[in-house]
């Protein structure tokens, strides 16, 4: 069945005593979403919205590969706010920690500075949820995680954040915050985890050897 992609509508609400600007994303999208140029304070609805993981394709589901379906910017465009979406690894289930972990990829990657996102639905990527530099302050809630071969939410940046009324069902590893660069220093910044599910489930192939770890 081939995909559909449906282009984004733009709402412009201004004039609207309180009211945000609002970017509405509906279909299914096989190619990355790559946007760099949000507006502060952009609210994306991204509820009836599909976005398809590649990095392993599955022979009995052939799919392009599309490491990055979804990749937020700049670091300029503060306070905005992403709900719901559904993003969908087509990789192969028995794909080694290795294959998944070489072609660098993540479900949802963001560097905005205080960006919530809320109620993301991912599934069979290499890493989950992944914020970057200059995405300080962010916020992860109400988001539901499954079989994400390497890291559930993946803070390597060392930023400051919160994860909270979330359902992390299955990481090899849940939460990670390491980076191997001596400039980047994390010690002041606190990331809160709370409210939240956690499962770690072993995944094929892991890089300490073994079938399943």
């Amino acid at each position: 069945m081939s995909t559909r992609r449906f282009l984004p509508i733009l709402l412009c609400v201004a004039g609207v005593a309180g009211a945000q600007e609002s970017l509405v994303l509906q279909g299914t999208f096989s190619d990355a979403y790559y946007a760099r140029s949000l507006l502060p304070g952009l609210v994306v609805d991204a509820r009836d919205a599909t976005f398809v993981a590649c990095s392993q394709p599955d022979p009995m589901n052939p799919c392009a590969p599309n490491p990055y379906p979804v990749n937020l910017g700049p670091i300029a465009a503060t306070g905005g706010l992403w709900t719901g979406g559904r993003v969908i690894g087509a990789n192969r289930v028995d794909a080694t920690w290795a294959e998944m972990h070489g072609p660098n990829n993540a479900g949802f990657m963001f560097e905005n500075d205080s960006f919530t996102v809320d109620g993301l639905r991912v599934h069979n990527v290499g890493d989950g949820i992944r914020p970057r530099s200059g995405a300080e302050g962010f916020v992860i809630r109400n988001v539901w995680l499954s079989y994400i071969r390497d890291d559930c939410v993946e803070n390597d940046h060392l930023l400051g954040g919160t994860v909270e009324d979330s359902l992390l069902d299955g990481c090899f590893v849940a939460f990670s915050a390491r980076n191997t660069d001596p400039t980047v220093d994390g010690h002041d910044n606190l990331w809160t985890i709370e409210k939240t599910l956690v499962r770690l489930q072993p995944m094929p192939g892991p890089p300490e050897g073994g079938d399943l770890g």
